[in-house]
């Protein structure tokens, strides 16, 4: 399927709602712990984000990512897994178990059909 690009300024709203929704599922699924957290407000309403520099450099690299492949028109959706890690150290093959997939699909862009 072929995308059309996505303006810069939809691109920006986009990958900046995307930067806050991996803040919140971090948050609220307890990925790291809850002091790791700070109240903040994004698009109007309360959300958090990290405190930690290290990982609001990797969810704000994702964000610019997501923006750049919608520019492109490369982006069809986005997907972020959390995963249960394997608990056994002595099983080298112990596998993650799939606890929650969010799937954030990308659709139109600029100058895209309106379906009709």
């Amino acid at each position: 399927m072929s995308l059309r690009p996505a303006s810069s300024a939809i691109a920006q709203e986009v990958s900046s709602f995307i930067e806050v929704c991996v803040h919140t599922l971090l948050s609220t699924r307890s990925v790291y712990p809850a002091g790791l957290f700070e109240s903040r407000r994004a698009f109007g309403l309360p959300s958090v984000a990290s405190r930690h520099p290290s990982l609001n450099a990797y969810v704000h690299a994702l964000a610019e990512s997501v923006q750049t492949w919608l520019v492109q028109g490369e982006m069809q959706r986005i997907v972020i897994v959390l995963l249960d890690p394997p608990r056994s150290e002595t099983n080298p093959t112990a596998v993650a178990r799939l606890l929650e997939r969010f799937v954030f699909e990308v659709s139109g862009g600029k100058g895209a059909d309106s379906g009709g």
